[in-house]
């Protein structure tokens, strides 16, 4: 099935690259506009698991068995352009449906000049100590940049990196470029790098200026896949530090199938043990995880959970986890509020009373000797304070009238003056009323 590259769907959104997970899933969604935009399919999707554009892999028997609010007709559209759009940036998907025979280029209207002047200029190169890491960083955004002119010199850069065996005689064998767009490659090339790129590059390369016989010395020098590199790979994939946090699994759990996919890619596939022990490492701090581990292995009468059963739970948790994450308040730090007062009470109960400004106060290892009226007094309600009162709290003084709490309450003047409902029982002073 061929999409053409005019259709925006089948094209990955125009920076997607600088993009979060979520949003590509979004903005790529909205590109098919009409119907399919409207469904708002964005959450089911990153639920699913397609919580990126590398993540859109599926066939629309896949969509509809995953998504329940997902229509047939829409399903097949999505398919097809998830894989053109995965093609067009430079990934190769395989899937059970045979490949067709190769078709002839379509015509989008753009090519030659005008489709190098949409592309612009090649994406920056890294510049001083280049790492392996920086250098395939790098050569991700060169794929997708030359797929925008040259689908075949994107094709051999992407064979080129999969199978460091080739050289350019024998990529240009299988791709059949156009002689012209490899020196335009080359000159691009020539003219953006730097240095420290330019030293491992004869003079006869540099005259040359064949911009796949330039990717292929780079690529050999940057991105060797040599013993040492597959002994780090593996080290990286057994020795995995536990998630902290449920809400970071989704990419960790990216991370642990990158580099599965990458060992079993260079011919190193790891053994079922070996998998087993680093997921496991993973999830060792997810206690959620271990006792659903647990109870499964007691209903399977110890057997052991296998791999693929581990990835679903995995995988069950991860999307509990990034529900968790969207439902969270901003102030994530809620449960360390200062506890404020109740709401006043309107059922007739006096309220607690000021003290008095002028009443003096002797203080004794950080707190008065007076008595709390609210701790005292049964007609306050408790007083809200608790441990932390400024007042006395004695235990033989609790809600029980005490002479002493009374004596307080008497010099203190009701709140409530002649309004008071309890004037002949309140302990507050009234104008009215002498003190005895």
């Amino acid at each position: 099935m061929v999409v053409s590259r005019s259709v925006e769907s089948a094209n990955p959104p125009a920076g997607y690259d600088k993009m979060s997970g979520d949003d590509q899933v979004r903005r790529w969604l909205a590109s098919f506009k009409g119907t399919i935009a409207d469904a708002d399919y964005v959450d089911a999707f990153i639920d699913s698991g397609y919580d990126c554009l590398e993540n859109m892999i599926f066939s629309a028997d896949d969509l509809m068995d995953g998504i329940e609010t997902m229509k047939q007709g829409h399903a097949n559209r999505i398919s097809r352009d998830a894989a053109a759009m995965l093609e067009n940036i430079g990934n190769i998907v395989t899937g059970a449906v045979v490949s067709p025979p190769p078709a002839t280029p379509v015509n989008t209207g753009v090519s030659g000049v005008d489709s190098i002047k949409i592309a612009g200029a090649i994406p920056k190169p890294p510049t001083g100590d280049i790492t392996r890491v920086a250098f395939g960083e790098w050569l991700g955004k060169v794929i997708p940049w030359l797929r925008l002119w040259s689908r075949e010199l994107a094709n051999a850069v992407v064979e080129r990196r999969d199978n460091p065996a080739l050289d350019q005689v024998g990529l240009q064998g299988k791709h059949a470029w156009e002689e012209g767009d490899n020196i335009i490659l080359g000159s691009q090339l020539l003219a953006s790098l730097g240095n420290e790129f330019k030293v491992h590059f004869t003079q006869a390369v540099q005259d040359a200026s064949e911009g796949i016989d330039i990717m292929c010395t780079m690529m050999d020098r940057y991105y060797k896949v040599d013993d040492e590199y597959l002994l780090g790979l593996e080290y990286r994939f057994k020795d995995q530090q536990p998630v902290q946090d449920i809400g970071q699994l989704r990419a960790r759990l990216a991370t642990w199938y990158s580099l599965r996919k990458e060992l079993e890619d260079k011919g190193h596939p790891q053994s079922e043990l070996t998998q087993k022990g680093s997921l496991l490492k993973v999830m060792s701090k997810i206690t959620a995880f271990q006792a659903c581990r647990d109870a499964v292995e007691v209903m399977q009468k110890g057997m052991p959970m296998l791999v693929p059963e581990l990835l679903v739970l995995a995988e069950k948790l991860a999307a509990r986890g990034d529900r968790e994450s969207k439902s969270e308040p901003k102030n994530k730090n809620k449960y360390d509020k200062k506890p404020t007062l109740p709401p006043p009470n309107n059922t007739g109960m006096p309220a607690i009373p000021l003290p008095s400004p002028i009443m003096p106060i002797a203080m004794v290892g950080g707190r008065s000797k007076r008595p709390c009226l609210a701790w005292g007094l049964k007609s306050l309600p408790e007083c809200p304070n608790g441990d932390t009162c400024s007042y006395a709290h004695d235990p033989a003084k609790y809600k029980n009238d005490h002479a002493d709490t009374i004596s307080v309450a008497r010099v203190i003047p009701c709140r409530f003056g002649n309004e008071c409902e309890r004037k002949g029982s309140c302990h507050f002073k009234h104008a009215a009323v002498q003190d005895k």
